[in-house]
C-alpha cells in the first residue's frame, strides 16, 4: 500500500498525462463502480504498467472475503453479474454493465421481484420496470421513455439511494454467492 501512495505523491508532482493501457482500461471500465472516489483518481494518475498491476493485484486481494482459499468469491460474482449484465441490459450500442440497470444489478444483483408494464399498458406510452428487493425493502423504477429498449432509472426510495450510495462509497468486502444476496462489510480506509 506503501508503494502506491508513494505513486500517487511521485505522479500528482508530475502532472504528467498518463495513458492506459488497453488492460488497464478494461479493469477500470468494467470495476470502476466499486472504486472508492480515492482510487479512480489514483488508479488513472499511475505513471506505469508495474503500478497498475500492483494497484489491480491489491483491489483483488482487499475485495477477497475468504483470503485463505485459491479463488476470490467477490470477484467471482461480480465478472458474474458483469456477463449477465452485458447478455441481458445492453442498450443503444452500450455494454449492459454501463446502463442503469446493469449498475443496481452490479451492486445489489437479482432484484426479489420485477413488476413490468408495457407501453401498450401505459396511457403515456412509456414501457416501466420495476426491481423490488426485498431484502433490503428498497426497490428502482425503470422508464423506457422513447421505445427504444433504453431503460433510465426514474424513480426509487430514500432508503434505495441511501443503500446505492453506501455500497458505491464503501469498500464491499463479501458475497453470499449462494443467495446472490450482497452482505455488507465496510472496510475501514
Amino acid at each position: 500500500m506503501l508503494l502506491i501512495i508513494l505513486y500517487l505523491i511521485l505522479s500528482l508532482a508530475c502532472h504528467k498525462k498518463v495513458t492506459l493501457t488497453v488492460e488497464s482500461l478494461t479493469f477500470y471500465t468494467k470495476y470502476q463502480l466499486f472504486f472508492t472516489k480515492q482510487e479512480k483518481k489514483l488508479f488513472k494518475s499511475l505513471p506505469d504498467r508495474k503500478s497498475r498491476e500492483e494497484f489491480i493485484k491489491e483491489f483483488w486481494e482487499a475485495m477477497d472475503p475468504i483470503p485463505a482459499t485459491e479463488e476470490n468469491e467477490f470477484k467471482n460474482e461480480i465478472d458474474e453479474r458483469i456477463n449477465y449484465a452485458d447478455r441481458f441490459f445492453k442498450e443503444m450500442g452500450k455494454s449492459g454493465h454501463q446502463t442503469d440497470r446493469g449498475r443496481v444489478y452490479l451492486l445489489l444483483g437479482p432484484p426479489d421481484n420485477i413488476f413490468t408494464r408495457s407501453a401498450i399498458e401505459s396511457s403515456d406510452n412509456t414501457a416501466t420496470l420495476i426491481w423490488n428487493y426485498d431484502r433490503w425493502r428498497v426497490a428502482a423504477m425503470f422508464i423506457d421513455k422513447h421505445g427504444f429498449g433504453v431503460f433510465r432509472l426514474r424513480s426509487y426510495d430514500l432508503r434505495f439511494l441511501r443503500l446505492l450510495t453506501m455500497l458505491k462509497h464503501a469498500n464491499i468486502k463479501y458475497f453470499d454467492t449462494n443467495k446472490k444476496k450482497l452482505n455488507i462489510r465496510l472496510i475501514e480506509p
